[in-house]
């Protein structure tokens, strides 16, 4: 701070939200300075002004002059913010950019429905080109923003992965639906373009890929919809969760001032109280603005209750101002119980939503899992059988090598050791090491050690492989090294020699503790009986039926896929690992090679488990009914107790009070997503379909 007067202080200044005088800290100035030039520095923790995620403080620094005549005046500096970080705050705005997303995809429906192609018409097709440009530009922009999207919300740790797996997995039909769209546009568009690609093919063809894209995108829509309910549906039940645990803290302190009568803990009741109903007030708020995407059958949710609450805040804060405490506990209590009511109410709620619409689409699901589960169990029973002729092989091996497996042993651990100190070699006598041939080097080394390592616990399978992991490194060593010795200059060619000899020893080690282990490791019909080899028959026949049941699977898991986004590219990529690793143990048991077969076999169990298992929770929905939900990663834990019932709850509609008449959300659309979802009566469902898409143009 300077002035031409003179400085006589300077104060931070921190305004609180809620606070009635700001805080003031006189800042302590450098020693030795100019008076009219006041220097220094202060930290300041905003852990001290004990701010709650969400809250905001305004801080500015001032400063008063040395003007004994005039009087000091005071000159402020720019006031700043700083917000504390609030992830729900962050959870709601991406509750609202989903909506806004949704609605995106409903605007790119209106477009599509809008703008069919004309498949049988040539003069039409050529001027449909900038209509179907216009929509590939519309998929482009709505698959930028889910990516935008779905990347904040896997960083939302408030975000549930099956909402997030339902996003993925609609991106993903985005992206294929726009690929394929640009492909066949650029055909339709394509300058000097041959006339036989003008053929009723090709606009059949462009036209059949709008026609599945407007298909996969309604059934997206209809199921995120639905979808963003249920989430509403649980960010109410939460925020319910929420205001009966602050009712409990109240309950304890309403029974400690009933024992103390402390005047402190009265200002402090009538804090909490106050909070309270501010708790109130925004649950009430929560509760309109998710009506509006509930059927009519969910609206009530105690609504009527939550209501007459609101009175109730302020007839306990009354009852504690007049000193009647048995009444106040009575009012809390009752309080706590309407909570509680509308609480089960909305666990009913989410269990029964949607439940007729997908109750065919969850029946799919069960008998779907109950596919996996098949084929998991015989692919369990599969590895059981190879691992026991596994045993016996290994058995039988070890006893044809006799005595002379310690010396092996022996004999293979001191060429490791060999082995080992020509890699050091190479780091100590070598040229400098970087990049590619640091790396080699390293994960040699490391191999050599397992190895080592697994020779001493005589595992013999594990050191074979660390073996020929180390031998592909020192050969891909001694590859770099004979080109550095190519290409390099004169200055550093005796170290490149030295460093290619060692290698080249390396390798030459490496490569005899490998014939020595191979020994180990016979043809399967040297050691095992007819029977046996038979049974391993056997065993690779059943591996390759089951890998092709597997890719049956596969299939059908896309089909599904197509009605619903509930798998996405990761739920096919883990199908696609099992059905590789069935692939490697047919080979594999082909080779001889029974250790990495039963290996094979047991990670193709291990996935199909895991996809087997993601299936029956995403059939059962909500606690068996409802939704199906998406294959995420698990679900996220909440403190409620779903295990209540719904109770007495009144099934007819409340009318709960709008958060902003003036901001009232655009009902028409919602209207007719809705009105979409009911069924249609028997032989009309295609008339309806066509009147429903004639209006959301």
């Amino acid at each position: 701070a300077k002035d031409d007067v003179g400085v006589s202080d300077v104060q931070l200044v921190i305004e609180k939200s809620g606070a009635t005088e700001p805080m003031r800290v006189t800042l302590p100035a450098a020693a030795g300075g100019d008076t009219k030039t006041l220097e220094g520095s202060y930290r300041w923790s905003v852990a001290e002004l004990e701010l709650k995620p969400g809250e905001e403080v305004r801080f500015h620094l001032e400063t008063s002059d040395n003007d004994t005549i005039n009087g000091p005046k005071k000159s402020s500096s720019e006031t700043r913010k700083l917000t504390v970080f609030s992830a729900r705050q962050r959870h709601e705005q991406l509750l609202a950019e989903q909506r806004e997303v949704l609605n995106d995809m409903v605007a790119l429906l209106a477009a599509e429905l809008e703008h069919p192609f004309p498949r049988e018409d040539v003069a039409k097709a050529d001027k449909a080109a900038p209509d179907q440009q216009a929509i590939v530009d519309k998929q482009q922009g709505l698959l930028g923003r889910l990516s935008e999207l779905t990347s904040a919300m896997h960083d939302d740790k408030l975000s549930t992965p099956q909402v997030i797996a339902a996003f993925d997995n609609v991106r993903e039909h985005l992206h294929k639906a726009n690929r394929e769209r640009s492909r066949w546009l650029g055909f339709l568009t394509k300058p000097n373009r041959d006339p036989g690609l003008t053929s009723i093919a090709l606009r059949r063809s462009f036209s059949d890929a709008q026609i599945n894209a407007t298909t996969q995108l309604e059934k997206d829509i209809l199921y995120l919809d639905d979808l963003l309910a249920i989430q509403n549906i649980q960010e109410l039940k939460e925020s319910a969760e929420d205001l009966k645990t602050a009712q409990r803290d109240l309950q304890k302190m309403l029974a400690e001032y009933k024992r103390t009568k402390d005047p402190a803990m009265k200002a402090e009741m009538q804090k909490r109280i106050a909070e309270l109903g501010q708790k109130m007030k925004e649950l009430i708020i929560k509760m309109a603005q998710i009506k509006e995407g509930l059927p009519g059958e969910y609206r009530n949710m105690e609504a009527g209750s939550m209501l007459a609450a609101e009175d109730q805040v302020d007839r306990l804060n009354q009852l504690i101002a007049e000193g009647k405490l048995d009444e106040a506990e009575k009012e809390l209590e009752q309080l706590a119980n309407q909570v509680e009511n509308m609480m089960k109410a909305t666990d009913q709620a989410e269990k029964e939503f949607g439940g007729e619409r997908y109750d065919g689409l969850r029946k799919e699901l069960a008998d779907f899992a109950k596919d996996f589960k098949e084929i998991e169990e015989q692919q369990k029973d599969l590895a059981d059988r190879s691992e026991q002729i596994l045993k016996d092989y290994r058995k039988n091996a070890a006893t044809r090598a006799g005595r002379s497996l310690d010396e092996l042993v022996k004999k293979a651990r001191e060429k490791t050791a060999e082995a080992l100190r020509e890699i050091d070699a190479i780091e100590r006598e070598g040229p400098q090491l970087y990049g590619k041939l640091r790396k080699s080097v390293s994960e040699s080394r490391q191999s050599l050690l397992d190895m080592d390592e697994l020779l001493e616990q005589r595992d013999f399978s594990e050191a074979h492989q660390a073996g020929q992991q180390a031998e592909g490194n020192e050969h891909e060593m001694e590859s770099m090294l004979d080109d550095r010795i190519q290409y390099g200059g004169r200055e550093t060619r005796g170290q490149q020699e030295s460093a290619a000899k060692s290698a080249k020893s390396a390798l030459e080690r490496t490569r005899e503790v490998n014939a020595l282990l191979e020994k180990l490791f016979p043809a399967p019909r040297d050691v095992l009986s007819q029977d046996q080899m038979q049974q391993l028959a056997r065993n690779q026949k059943k591996q390759s039926e089951l890998q092709q049941q597997a890719q049956s699977l596969g299939q059908k898991m896309g089909k599904l896929s197509e009605q619903m986004p509930l798998f996405g590219g990761e739920q096919m990529g883990q199908l696609q690992a099992a059905r590789g690793e069935m692939g490697k143990a047919v080979g594999q048991m082909q080779d001889g090679k029974l250790p990495s077969a039963a290996a094979s076999e047991r990670r193709a169990a291990e996935a199909l488990g895991q996809l087997r298992d993601a299936l029956e929770k995403a059939s059962q929905g909500n606690d068996g009914g409802g939704i199906p939900l998406p294959l995420g990663g698990g679900q996220r834990q909440s403190g409620n107790d779903k295990s209540g019932s719904s109770g007495d709850s009144s099934k007819q509609d409340v009318v709960i009070p709008q958060t902003d008449k003036n901001r009232a959300v655009p009902r028409y659309r919602q209207e007719l997503l809705e009105a979409a979802k009911q069924k249609a009566p028997q032989n009309y469902e295609d008339a309806v379909r066509k009147y429903y898409e004639e209006l959301i143009k």
